[in-house]
């Protein structure tokens, strides 16, 4: 029979306590490595869908502010879309901003382009003010301003028309006399012009005509604002005067207008990142 001393006993104790703590370590030392190159992983596949989608909204900028008949002028107190009516110069926009959406595909498998909703009406957006500024549909008559809540204080119209003004027709119902609008219209060339300068309750149907609606501007459902053109160009400065928030106001395609999608099996673990993008212009 083997007689353990308390001596030996000790020792053995010791030695497996030692082995469990190595053990120990060495599962801990394995998760930790695991942590760490997940979260590298991870590190690495955020900064390259940083660099993507920076280098996808720079090309459509560009394509947009060269290709476009629209230009964007912001302020802090207003923001203002200045272009002709129906607009000029589309169909180049339409055709450059369809190519570059093919070739970011091609070259990024891992971003989707969502051009067709965009080419409808060619919707911009005022952030955060979230405002959306649209043709109706793309190429044709009608713009249209569409704000979500009325968090700004003011429209201002400023057209100019090449046609004779031989008429000038306002119907603004009484209510809740609460959102101004200005408007400017004045005949290239020739001493004849309409203003109007007021409140109206944007609830309420109103309306403005000039030439028997060959213009045609409409008011209503909480702020829309819709401007038609049945004749030849006009040209148009779309103001829009804001309330002051602490946010600088900017202007944006949709959110949704590209996603970037990269995944990666991870171990055992998937790492998934999807983000949607606009391309801010303004």
């Amino acid at each position: 029979m083997v007689k353990i001393t308390k001596k030996g006993f000790v020792i053995t104790i010791g030695i497996f306590l030692l082995g469990l703590t190595l053990l120990s370590y060495s599962m801990l030392h394995k998760d930790l490595k695991s942590a760490f190159d997940e979260t590298t992983t991870e590190l690495i596949m955020l900064e390259r869908v940083r660099l993507i989608d920076s280098a996808v909204q720079a090309g459509f900028r560009k394509i947009f502010l060269t290709s476009s008949n629209l230009e964007v002028n912001l302020t802090n107190e207003y923001i203002m879309f200045s272009e002709d009516l129906p607009t000029k110069q589309e169909k180049k926009l339409q055709v450059d901003l369809q190519d570059f959406a093919s070739y970011v595909e091609t070259q990024y498998p891992e971003v989707d382009v969502n051009l067709g909703n965009f080419l409808e009406k060619r919707s911009l957006v005022i952030k955060p003010y979230n405002i959306v500024y649209q043709h109706n549909p793309w190429g044709g008559n009608t713009l249209e301003v569409i704000p979500e809540t009325i968090n700004f204080n003011k429209y201002l119209l400023s057209i100019q028309t090449g046609a004779a003004i031989t008429s000038c027709e306002y119907t603004t119902p009484t209510g809740n006399q609460s959102l101004a609008i200005q408007l400017i219209v004045d005949a290239k060339g020739l001493e004849q012009n309409c203003n109007f300068s007021g409140y109206v309750d944007p609830y309420q149907d109103n309306e403005f005509n000039f030439n028997n609606k060959k213009i045609y501007i409409t008011l209503k459902d909480g702020g829309k604002l819709s401007v038609s053109n049945s004749q030849a160009y006009i040209k148009i400065d779309t103001s829009v005067y804001l309330n002051q928030l602490d946010q600088l106001p900017y202007v944006t395609f949709p959110s949704d207008f590209f996603k970037i999608n990269l995944a990666t099996a991870e171990k055992e673990s998937t790492i998934d990142i999807t983000k949607e993008s606009g391309v801010q212009i303004a």
